[in-house]
């Protein structure tokens, strides 16, 4: 019996170490795939975007786990590709829905005097049953252990306490909209405008104003240290009593800033920084780049949670149990440790042991500051349209703003009265309960439904959930569904339509489907508590200024900003705009245009209200036949979106599509067969060796733009063929019309084939007017140049007497031929 026992526990215990191991080995496969594709990016962009320090299996670890938890998953759902594009797009409307309703309320807030007036945020009540958020689901399993954290934890100073009888969303600290009448808050919105610029700078402008300058001999690869004496190294000190000899930002509006150190170390482990000082308004600022090349984007990856008591030794704060982002803690230990050595920080506010009172410095407030997303220094390379839209930040956190929130909690202990201005940070930067403890001092800034600020774990199990459970709510066929996805909608009749096609969250059915969708929700529920505890998982830092867009206001940058709660930031918001919000000119102006708003009216200068964009004077469409003007004017961009063969032009577009499709292969057929002209010959019947068997009886010579043929007598056909060649003879060269044509055929095809894509896309999404515009400017300049081929006709090649390969046979001038059809009806078609 011991024996069987021992081989039955050596067997259970030899297949746990072959699940390990198998687990491991797909670690180490999805770490590899995925730096192959990061190798990739780096060759396709010759370098421009670096990767060639980037470690796979050392750098990717996290990821590859990260990846292989959210998609290793039992549950098999009965749903085919149609489903997975009916509820993307479904779920798209929905949050339309959601945020088109967040901004009405923000528009009512904005007239209201006391923030005990203001309305409920939509996504903490119940919209046509769409919000995700319902007491006793899964809100419960997800965050009410963080809800009950941050009701106890939380500072009442930035959220007041508000009870009303309805659980526990009453009990939640509530929303505060930034009033001018509000010193606190006036001062927030200046510095943070302020702020903004030097987060932005720190990209691309500022290291170009130094090379334009002839500042930086050695390019963007070292470190710009004006106040360091030559000869020196950076430990024996430096001398910044004086700005001199540092570079100003005159040209960038700010003559009295006066930039006193950069450094452009950039790897996984390093990452470029700028240190100003700002005397108009005393203060000093470090300014941290976000996320620019590929080894930053590496560096987001390294998402998992690291203690920092290690970090709160050595830094002198209390480190226990509080977490940060493994690769943003990295970065921030890097810099911290190369300001330590340089002493810059010591020497401009005195706390290096010296008493100098002649440092004019020595009472400047320190602020760290950075912005979460790099898109400035790619914007000239394809690249930075990758490293925008695509998943890669859609999904992963960025870094210039949770290392400045990091930061000023290492730096807090010697600098109590330091600030920090986190613009856009990501939702993954420290634990819940070091978040709360920084509010005092990190101020994070949030611009409408921006992305980066809500990457957790939590919000993407959500959204998985959200996504499968709206496919169980859709109440009308399918093919019903898909044609009203495809008109556009206003804003203001998606309650309608979105009502019509989907039940509410209580109304569900109880199909097999949903049955199933219950069991896997239950299940991941498990898991992640399991594998994401509250005392590591991360969130986003300090106290959030969300800047929330009103409706009806003209532009994109009329916002209202907000106090609010990490609770607002909960779903992810499936729209194309969520990135274009992210972007750091946006954000400048966003901020900008909200101070001088705030200036305009302490000085008692009135805004002008403008008109609402959604006229809600006209009742909603209440039938699901919809009328043309659906298709005017204000509809999102999510409508025009991509839906397979749903022809939302009508047959117009499939016309224009088949005569594209014909056009483009007549033309690359007609152009270049050798049949394009033909010269015959002049006077009778000629004899010339053509082939290597006997005399032929040569009918005439015919033309391509590449190629030649000869048409001779064949004896078996009884008729004459054409023998063509494979290229022109290497003494016959091409004349100045030859080259034309050769130029204006490959113009027609390189206009040609993308027009005929378009044309395709324009079957399966709605273009605008102005679209169409340009593709009708664009079909224009191929029939041109199509028809500009038969200047072929005034070459030489169609008038020379004789022909190199036959030299006693005179030919007549070219006429078309066969080719010369095809080419023609392309240029018809085009």
């Amino acid at each position: 019996m011991n024996q069987v026992g021992k081989s039955i526990s050596e067997t259970s215990k030899s297949r746990l170490l072959g699940i390990v191991a198998n687990k491991e080995r797909r670690n180490r496969n999805i770490a590899a795939c995925m730096g192959c594709c990061f190798k990739c990016l780096q060759c396709l962009s010759c370098n421009q975007i670096g990767g060639g320090k980037i470690r796979a299996q050392a750098d990717l670890r996290d990821a590859a786990v990260a990846l292989m938890d959210f998609f290793n998953s039992n549950a098999k759902f009965d749903i085919v590709l149609s489903d997975v594009w009916l509820a993307f797009k479904m779920l798209g409307r929905v949050h339309r829905e959601r945020k088109y309703l967040q901004s009405q309320q923000a528009r009512a807030d904005k007239k209201t005097k006391s923030d005990q007036q203001l309305g409920r945020m939509p996504d903490l009540g119940f919209i046509n049953g769409s919000n995700a958020f319902e007491a006793g689901d899964l809100a419960d399993t997800l965050f009410a252990a963080e809800d009950n954290f941050f009701i106890q934890n939380a500072n009442r100073d930035c959220y007041p306490h508000v009870t009303d009888g309805e659980g526990i969303i009453a009990n939640m600290p509530r929303k505060k909209v930034l009033r001018y009448t509000r010193a606190s808050d006036m001062h927030r919105i200046r510095q943070a405008a302020l702020y903004s610029h030097y987060a932005c700078g720190v990209y691309d402008f500022y290291p170009d104003a130094l090379l334009a300058a002839g500042l930086l001999a050695g390019g963007k690869s070292g470190v710009y240290h004006p106040t360091q004496p030559r000869g020196e190294s950076h430990s024996e000190g430096t001398n910044v009593t004086s700005l001199f000899s540092c570079f100003r930002l005159s040209d960038f509006g700010f003559p009295e800033t006066a930039l006193i150190y950069e450094s452009f170390a950039d790897d996984t482990r390093a990452t470029p920084y700028c240190i100003l000082v700002d005397e108009k308004t005393r203060d000093v600022v470090v300014s941290i780049r976000g996320t620019a090349s590929l080894e930053d984007m590496v560096t987001d990856l390294q998402w998992d949670s690291v203690v920092m008591e290690q970090v709160g030794e050595i830094c002198g704060f209390d480190g226990k149990d509080k977490y940060a982002h493994r690769g943003m803690l990295t970065k921030s230990k890097w810099i911290y440790n190369d300001l330590a050595k340089r002493k810059i920080l010591a020497k401009l506010l005195l706390t290096d042991g010296t008493d100098n009172i002649n440092n004019p410095f020595h009472n400047f407030n320190l602020i760290f500051t950075g912005h979460s997303l790099g898109d400035i220094c790619l914007r000239d390379s394809f690249f930075w349209f990758i490293l925008k839209y695509t998943p890669p930040h859609g999904h992963f956190p960025s870094l210039g703003a949770g290392i400045a929130a990091i930061l000023s909690t290492m730096f807090r202990p010697k600098y109590p009265g330091l600030q920090c201005y986190a613009f856009c940070p990501p939702g993954c930067s420290v634990s819940m309960n070091l978040a709360v403890q920084c509010e005092d001092y990190v101020t994070s800034i949030v611009v409408g439904n921006d992305i980066v600020p809500r990457t957790r774990a939590s919000n993407f199990e959500m959204l998985r959930i959200e996504f499968l459970e709206v496919l169980a709510r859709v109440r009308v066929p399918k093919m019903k569904a898909w044609r009203d996805i495809r008109i556009p909608c206003k804003n203001k009749n998606l309650a309608v339509r979105n009502k019509r096609l989907l039940h509410s969250k209580n109304e569900i059915p109880m199909t097999d489907y949903f049955k199933e969708l219950k069991s896997f929700q239950k299940n991941r529920m498990r898991i992640f508590n399991e594998m994401c505890p509250l005392e590591t998982s991360l969130n986003i830092p300090g106290r959030i200024m969300h800047l929330v867009h009103a409706v009806g206001q003209s532009g994109i940058n009329k916002y209202l900003p907000y106090w609010e709660s990490s609770r607002s930031l909960r779903e992810i918001d499936l729209s194309l705009e969520v990135m274009k919000e992210h972007g750091i000119d946006n954000l400048v102006i966003i901020l900008n245009t909200i101070a001088n708003e705030f200036e305009n009216a302490s000085k008692g200068v009135a805004e002008v209200d403008d008109d609402d964009d959604d006229d809600d004077s006209v009742e909603p469409v209440e039938d699901m036949d919809f009328d043309e003007t659906l298709y005017q004017r204000d509809f999102s961009a999510d409508d025009r979106w991509f839906i397979l063969c749903s022809r939302p032009h009508g047959s117009v577009s499939l016309i224009s599509m088949v005569l594209a499709i014909a056009a483009f292969f007549c033309a690359v057929l007609g152009n270049n067969i050798c049949s394009l002209f033909i010269r015959e010959v002049e006077d009778g019947e000629l004899f010339y060796k053509v082939t290597s068997g006997d005399l032929e009886d040569v009918g005439g010579i015919s033309f391509g733009l590449y190629t030649y043929g000869i048409k001779y007598y064949h004896r078996d056909a009884g008729d004459y063929v054409l023998q063509c060649a494979p290229t022109m003879p290497d003494d016959v060269k091409n004349d100045i019309y030859v080259r034309m044509a050769h130029g204006f055929s490959a113009l027609a095809s390189v206009i040609g084939f993308p027009i005929m894509c378009v044309l395709g896309l324009a079957n399966c999404m709605s273009l605008s007017r102005k679209a169409f515009q340009r593709i009708s400017v664009a079909l224009l300049f191929t029939t041109f140049f199509q028809s500009l081929i038969f200047i072929f006709l005034l070459s030489e090649r169609c008038y020379q007497d004789v022909f190199p390969n036959l030299p006693s046979v005179y030919l007549q001038p070219c006429r078309l031929d066969n080719g010369s059809k095809l080419a023609v009806a392309a240029a018809v078609m085009w």
